[in-house]
């Protein structure tokens, strides 16, 4: 079967997809190769809410308050805004969600959407490398990372520690920065609560699993995961 093809089946026999793993586990990287190998929308919870906010219903207004105040959306309005997406999918299509759900009271408010947890395991000590290796576009939020790859950064500057001072994107020539909470401090609560509070959706999911390794290169994990899908839909359907 070529991937066009596994595309416009997956449409036919599954659903929406859970994308489920910890800091630094490369969800956005993993993201872009899914939804086109799968012929899938992208579902961001940012995106769900300027939907809402554009419709210029009484939530979208409520929602856009807080938005351009820059405080936290509330739970209940983020749970409706993927729940009201994945009622009325764009274009007909199921889709991959991106930063959702983070605790078993989210999932147990789409459970009866998804067909697919896509688990991306990757151990604590490998999130705390990747986390304090990371740099973002200022302009775009791409991610790298200036210890496993600073032949993609121009002008990398580093301390006597070996710590980031400053960089340019390769790409667009924007100014890198680092992420205010991206200290070890910081990334070790972030990991701390992804065990306490998402991870367990794990045990909870009731639909097709897969697990990836993504501790190796993008290539492999893509590989990986095109190899794993491909095993599931074949047993389900020969």
């Amino acid at each position: 079967m070529n991937k066009t093809q596994l595309g416009k089946d997956f449409q036919n026999y599954y659903g929406n997809i859970i994308l489920l793993g910890p800091q630094g586990s490369g969800k956005g990287t993993l993201l872009p190769f899914l939804t086109i190998l799968l012929n899938l929308n992208a579902l961001g919870t940012g995106d769900m809410l300027r939907a809402i906010v554009a419709k210029g219903t009484k939530e979208g207004i409520k929602i856009k308050k807080y938005m351009d105040s820059g405080a936290h959306v509330p739970d209940e309005y983020v749970v409706a805004s993927v729940v009201n997406t994945l009622r009325n999918p764009t274009n007909g299509r199921y889709g991959v969600i991106d930063g959702f759900p983070r605790n078993i009271m989210q999932y147990n408010a789409i459970r009866s959407y998804i067909s697919t947890l896509i688990h991306l395991n990757l151990s604590d000590d490998e999130c705390m490398e990747r986390g304090l290796g990371r740099v973002l576009d200022e302009e775009t939020g791409e991610i790298f990372n200036y210890k496993k790859n600073p032949e993609g950064i121009q002008g990398l500057v580093l301390d006597d520690k070996g710590s980031f001072v400053s960089g340019y994107s390769m790409i667009t020539g924007n100014k890198l920065i680092v992420r205010s909470d991206d200290t070890r401090e910081g990334l070790e609560k972030r990991i701390e609560l992804y065990h306490s509070t998402t991870e367990p959706i794990i045990n909870e999911f009731d639909g097709t699993l897969i697990n990836l390794d993504v501790s190796k290169t993008p290539k492999a994990i893509q590989e990986q995961l095109y190899q794993k899908i491909m095993l599931v839909f074949n047993n389900t359907h020969c």
